[in-house]
């Protein structure tokens, strides 16, 4: 599968936040997912936070998320490293 990541908000202003960043994930130039959020965590992992909504009883759902460990990870690492891309071309 292809998965091409564009990241729209890299987080440099509030060091305090645990968001990084924002994008979206377009899989096989055929599906889009947008507001991807990219999170750190406290061990300085990040985190793939998929788009989510308000249900009628006040709780947030995914609107979409992977199906298989396996799939998760390969977003997460493909959003990082474009993350991590973006953060280069920024500091260049």
């Amino acid at each position: 599968m292809n998965i091409r990541v564009e990241v729209r908000f890299v987080n440099t202003t509030n060091p305090k936040s645990k968001l990084r960043a924002r994008g979206n994930i377009i899989l096989n130039e055929s599906f889009l997912v947008r507001n991807v959020r990219l999170i750190e965590k406290k061990n300085k992992e990040m985190y793939l936070s998929m788009p989510s909504v308000k249900s009628f009883d006040e709780a947030w759902e995914n609107t979409c998320h992977p199906l298989t460990p396996e799939f998760r990870n390969e977003l997460e690492a493909a959003f990082v490293k474009a993350f991590n891309e973006h953060l280069k071309a920024l500091q260049a």
